[in-house]
């Protein structure tokens, strides 16, 4: 029966690093620090107009036009749409739902 001599080589952490590690004039030449991705949603703060929470992540939400003027956006979140809570347009006042 023969055996076969496996040799395993195991590189220094810090070595790693210092190999994935890019330079800051690197990164700044390709604009990567100048224009992070941020989602579109995140970065206008999209929010409930019942209660004012981040509607970013939420499966239930909806958007949609004030059914009255048609000049404002609606966001709820699932929370306010199952609990039915009102909602006020500022642009012209209208209550929903309801």
């Amino acid at each position: 029966m023969r055996f076969l001599k496996i040799s395993v080589t195991f590189i220094n952490p810090p070595l790693i690093l210092g190999i994935m590690t890019k330079k800051k004039e690197d990164v700044e030449a390709k604009g990567a620090l100048q224009s992070p991705e941020i989602p579109v949603a995140a970065a206008k703060g999209v929010k409930c107009l019942s209660c004012n929470v981040s509607v970013v992540n939420d499966r239930g939400s909806v958007k949609f036009t004030c059914p009255n003027c048609g000049q404002y956006t609606i966001i709820r979140c699932s929370n306010c749409r199952k609990t039915v809570a009102k909602y006020k347009c500022p642009a012209c006042g209208f209550e929903g739902p309801n």
